[in-house]
């Protein structure tokens, strides 16, 4: 993540980022709402930071989220998992007959 990366290195990874994004996504939020997100997580998980609207948008906009563009049109339940060894987004859709 941070190869060849010129300036201050990352301290957040591409995978909370990318949850990040897919929260803004999913439900519409704008980037402060997701700075207000992240201090709440910061009071839940201690080690993740809060961050700046402006960085996290910063950060948003590098990413490719063309994965999850149909997951806003997807009328049934999605999950987002977390795994404990790091922030990792996986996204399952359910599918019920």
């Amino acid at each position: 993540m941070n190869n060849n990366k010129i300036g201050h290195p990352f301290k957040l990874t591409n995978g909370y980022i990318k949850f990040l994004a897919i929260i803004r996504y999913l439900f519409s939020m704008p980037y402060r709402q997701i700075e207000g997100f992240t201090r709440a997580l910061n009071k839940l998980i201690t080690k993740l930071p809060s961050i700046d609207y402006s960085w996290i948008r910063r950060r948003i906009i590098k990413l490719d989220l063309s994965p999850y563009k149909y997951l806003k049109k997807y009328n049934g339940p999605i999950v987002i998992a977390i795994d404990s060894s790091g922030i990792k987004v996986h996204y399952i859709k359910i599918i019920l007959q």
